[in-house]
C-alpha cells in the first residue's frame, strides 16, 4: 500500500462538542443542527468531502467525531408557528471555525438571523425598460459559494417595479444572476464601488445589505 494511502487509512476522528446559544448567550430555547464543511480542500482524501452534520441534543448541545483538520461549524435553527411550521423571515444561523487536532470541548455557536440583501434591476441607455413579466424571467440574483467556502444562497423575489429582496443569506457568497432578459445583457451586481460578481462579501447574522444594483 502506498505510504499516503496508508496515512490516510490511520486518520483517528477525535470528539468535538459544543453549544448552541443565542445573542444572550444562553442555550437556545428551540431545536435546530450543525453542518459541517471541511476547509482544507485535502480533508477529501478521507472521506469528508461533503458536508455533514448532526441535530442537536435537548440539551441544545451537540457531539461530533472529525479526523484532524480545519472545518466550518454551522448551526442553523428557525422559529415556527402555532401549528409548529417555519415562519417566514424567521431562520437562524452561525458559525465558527475550528481547527482539530485532538478532542475540543466548550465550542459554543451564537445565532442570529440570517442576512437579508435588497435592491433593484437597472436598465442603462435610452431603450426603454422592458415590461416586468414572470415568463421566461425575469432573472433571478442569488449568492452562491465560492472557492469551496461555505454560503447560502437566501430566496429572491423580484417585484413588478424591478426592485429585489433576497432573504436567509449566510456565509461567504459571490453574486451571479440566472435566467435571462430578452435583448437585455448583465454588466454588473453592484454594491457601492464594488462588483459583487468579482469580490466576494460575509454576510453577519442580522445584516441588511441595502441598495444593491444590477
Amino acid at each position: 500500500m502506498p505510504e499516503s494511502m496508508s496515512n490516510s487509512s490511520m486518520v483517528s476522528p477525535s470528539s468535538v462538542s459544543g453549544t448552541v446559544v443565542d445573542g444572550s448567550g444562553q442555550p437556545i430555547a428551540i431545536g435546530g443542527s450543525v453542518i459541517v464543511r471541511p476547509i482544507v480542500k485535502e480533508l477529501a482524501a478521507i472521506g469528508i468531502g461533503m458536508p455533514s452534520g448532526t441535530g442537536l441534543k435537548p440539551d441544545r448541545t451537540f457531539q461530533l467525531m472529525l479526523p484532524p483538520g480545519e472545518y466550518e461549524l454551522e448551526a442553523h435553527a428557525s422559529l415556527t408557528r402555532a401549528n409548529g411550521s417555519p415562519a417566514p423571515g424567521s431562520e437562524l444561523f452561525g458559525s465558527v471555525r475550528v481547527n482539530i487536532a485532538g478532542p475540543v470541548t466548550g465550542i459554543s455557536i451564537s445565532l442570529g438571523l440570517a442576512a437579508k440583501v435588497s435592491g433593484r434591476v437597472v436598465f442603462e441607455g435610452t431603450t426603454p425598460a422592458p415590461t416586468f413579466t414572470m415568463v421566461n424571467g425575469p432573472g433571478t440574483i442569488a449568492f452562491t459559494p465560492t472557492d469551496g467556502s461555505p454560503c447560502r444562497a437566501g430566496r429572491c423575489e423580484t417585484a413588478p417595479n424591478w426592485t429585489f429582496t433576497i432573504d436567509g443569506v449566510s456565509g461567504t457568497c459571490i453574486a451571479r444572476f440566472y435566467g435571462g432578459i430578452p435583448r437585455w445583457y448583465l454588466m454588473a451586481i453592484r454594491h457601492s464601488d464594488t462588483d459583487l460578481m468579482d469580490q466576494p462579501v460575509t454576510f453577519t447574522p442580522g445584516q441588511h445589505m441595502r441598495g444593491v444594483e444590477v
